[in-house]
């Protein structure tokens, strides 16, 4: 950056940006405040007093999509870790069936392991069933040829 001004003052605007928005500022004023300090201090100060509107629409954007992209990131982390408890609860009753455990043994284990209310363990254990049957009359078709 030492070798490139113009990268060096963009960095320097984003970094105001970033801490003006960590101090409580929200974004529009953010900008707004790092384009007032870094014309103040001749970062880029021809260009943001020329073309102000069009620097803080263009941050303004590309701030959104960033917060966008890591929203999307932190909601595919979340829904796969969702997806992995999901398995993993129909894994241990599929497996807890199959040695002829009780529906009630069950539901109680679902309770204090995954801490599940009685219905949701109930809608789970009905799904691990029908998984049960469809894997069985799978394999029953399978023997039939």
């Amino acid at each position: 950056m030492e070798k490139c001004t113009e990268l060096r003052d963009y960095a320097i605007l984003i970094s105001r940006i970033r801490s003006n928005c960590q101090n409580g500022m929200v974004l529009g004023d953010a900008i707004d405040k790092a384009i007032d300090d870094c014309i103040k201090e001749g970062i880029m100060k021809e260009i943001l007093e020329a073309h102000r509107m069009e620097a803080k629409e263009m941050l303004f954007t590309e701030y959104n999509e960033e917060a966008h992209i890591n929203h999307v990131k932190e909601s595919s982390y979340e829904q796969g870790r969702e997806e992995e408890r999901d398995q993993a609860i129909l894994i241990f009753i599929e497996d807890k069936l199959e040695d002829n455990i009780s529906v009630e043994i069950i539901e109680n284990k679902l309770n204090k392991r995954y801490d599940l209310s009685s219905d949701k363990a109930k809608e789970y254990i009905e799904r691990a069933s029908a998984i049960m049957k469809e894997k069985s009359s799978k394999r029953d078709q399978c023997h039939s040829f």
